[in-house]
């Protein structure tokens, strides 16, 4: 008998069709509105006190992004109802570790490092701190699903079933990757 798999768009397209694929979509418009928050709030501060004292505006921006993404996340996107307190501190425990990584490291690695001091459309949105933000909505969402918005009675959410590269079809027991 010969299995036949479906493209790998279709077969994206059918992993993202249930619940989980909601959940992706509804991070990813919170990840654009925390996003935009970041990006706009420090281009407002750099703006009104220059680019002189960067990392300490950058550490408060991301202090602030931080409190925007876990209301976001817990009312809009994980719809949690777990204790307030304790998942607060996994959170934001989380978001600091991730950004103290990307945010902090990687714009010093891009901007002074890597001497990437552009701004998109000679506007005060600077490059580096741009791209930054891909590498902080990835590991954000890797580390909120998998460690922070975990509800005690799940076992495994459906969002990492659907994202796992390798399941088991349940009527003939085939291997489908």
């Amino acid at each position: 008998m010969e299995v036949h798999s479906p493209g790998p768009l279709r077969a994206l397209c059918e992993r993202l069709s249930g619940e989980g694929g909601r959940e992706i979509l509804r991070y990813l418009i919170a990840g654009v509105l925390t996003t935009l928050f970041n990006l706009v709030f420090f281009a407002v501060i750099t703006a009104i006190f220059g680019m002189e004292h960067r990392h300490i505006f950058n550490v408060v921006d991301i202090i602030l992004s931080i409190f925007v993404a876990y209301l976001l996340n817990r009312i809009y996107v994980f719809r949690s109802r777990e204790k307030l307190l304790a998942e607060f501190i996994r959170f934001f425990s989380s978001r600091i570790l991730i950004s103290l990584l990307f945010e902090v490291g990687g714009f010093w690695f891009l901007y002074d490092f890597c001497g990437l001091k552009g701004t998109i459309l000679g506007s005060d949105f600077h490059w580096a701190k741009a791209l930054t933000q891909v590498f902080v909505v990835v590991g954000n969402y890797l580390v909120g699903k998998l460690f922070v918005f975990v509800s005690k009675s799940k076992k495994m959410s459906p969002v990492i079933r659907q994202l796992s590269l390798i399941h088991i079809s349940e009527p003939t027991r085939r291997y489908a990757i």
